[in-house]
């Protein structure tokens, strides 16, 4: 029988990020950040070593991408609406009246800056 983690897949990850991100910038060990925050210290060294093993396995030409608005917006036809594009890196607001090859030159754009 699989027992049920209180932490989800995306937290876990968080708190990964979180404590070796404390460890270069602070110093501090996996072993003291696991007890500062309740958790095992054997778990966390679990998650940790089970995400550089998947960090391994990620394509890296992979650029994280968000875009918004995530649902559809009705405006008047004298209205103008953006669409934010956030990456890793950068930031920028095209206008949702773009065709689609623009858009797809600009979505390689910033694949290839990666």
């Amino acid at each position: 029988m699989q027992i049920k983690s209180k932490y989800s897949n995306e937290k876990k990850q968080q708190i990964v990020e979180d404590c070796l991100n404390r460890k270069e910038k602070d110093g501090i060990s996996i072993a003291s950040y696991a007890k500062l925050n309740n958790i095992s210290k054997q778990t966390l060294y679990a998650w940790v070593e089970n995400s550089k093993k998947n960090e391994i396995s990620k394509p890296k030409n992979l650029v994280k991408l968000t875009l918004s608005p995530n649902k559809n917006i009705n405006t008047t036809n004298n209205e103008t609406l953006n669409i934010k594009i956030n990456t890793t890196f950068c930031s920028i607001d095209i206008p949702s009246s773009l065709n689609e090859e623009s858009l797809i030159k600009i979505l390689t754009a910033l694949k290839g800056i990666n």
